[in-house]
């Protein structure tokens, strides 16, 4: 899903496309660092070499142990339990005379309740913990009907690597921003099944796979043989991008 600023509103599914595909380029450099930060913080790289190439399963197969190393991982969960232990809680106040303290109070409450039904205190060290790796954490505040026909408001933490926003944009609090938008892999039964008007492009999108350099990395950890800014489907996984 993505929100657009005025103009900036693509006038068709091509020029989204293209539009998504020229965010990620443009945001390579950081989505390389961030999946081999990733990486370090799982232990996962340790064992990569200047190449490229694994050696953890060289090493096991000659029958010697592969031993890990990994003090990343302790001082980022340190650092995100230190987040959370001196987490300051919100409080919504009148900010001047002419403001209702009873509505005031109202909102407050209303957000302890959003906060305690999202779950925020994990979705908050969630956020924190993908920031403390890659240098970015994502909210995302949406209308939830899971619970309630009507639609209650819910947040929670989003992957860095599946946000794209406008680069050329200054500001955080992102009112200087053309567009800001979600990206995610989906299996292509259950995209067509929460999408069925448009399964039959789901299906299309399987085949128009480009091979693409340079080689990159699937959101799963695997790596694929086409450049992932152009990789709109998985055919071997049935799996397809939706923005």
């Amino acid at each position: 899903m993505f929100w657009f600023i005025g103009s900036s509103m693509p006038k068709d599914h091509a020029e989204l496309k293209k539009l998504v595909e020229d965010a990620m380029a443009q945001d390579g450099l950081w989505r390389s660092a961030a999946r081999e930060s990733y990486g370090f913080y799982t232990g996962r790289n340790q064992w990569i070499d200047s190449m490229g190439v694994d050696r953890k399963s060289e090493i096991e197969s000659e029958g010697r142990p592969a031993m890990q190393f990994n003090i990343i991982i302790d001082k980022v969960n340190a650092l995100v339990g230190l987040e959370a232990t001196n987490r300051s809680s919100i409080s919504i106040m009148p900010m001047d005379n002419k403001a209702d303290p009873v509505t005031a109070d109202l909102l407050g409450k209303i957000h302890k309740q959003i906060d305690y039904r999202s779950e925020g205190e994990f979705e908050i060290a969630r956020s924190f913990y993908h920031s403390a790796i890659t240098g970015r954490g994502w909210l995302d505040s949406d209308i939830s009907t899971r619970d309630d026909f009507m639609g209650e408001v819910l947040y929670g933490s989003v992957r860095p690597l599946s946000v794209l926003y406008d680069r050329a944009g200054e500001k955080y609090d992102q009112s200087d921003w053309d567009y800001v938008g979600k990206i995610g892999w989906y299996s292509l039964a259950k995209a067509k099944a929460l999408w069925p008007q448009y399964a039959k492009s789901f299906e299309e999108q399987l085949v128009e796979v480009r091979s693409d350099e340079p080689v990159d990395e699937h959101p799963a950890g695997n790596k694929i043989s086409y450049s992932e800014a152009r990789a709109w489907s998985e055919p071997k996984a049935k799996r397809v991008r939706i923005v």
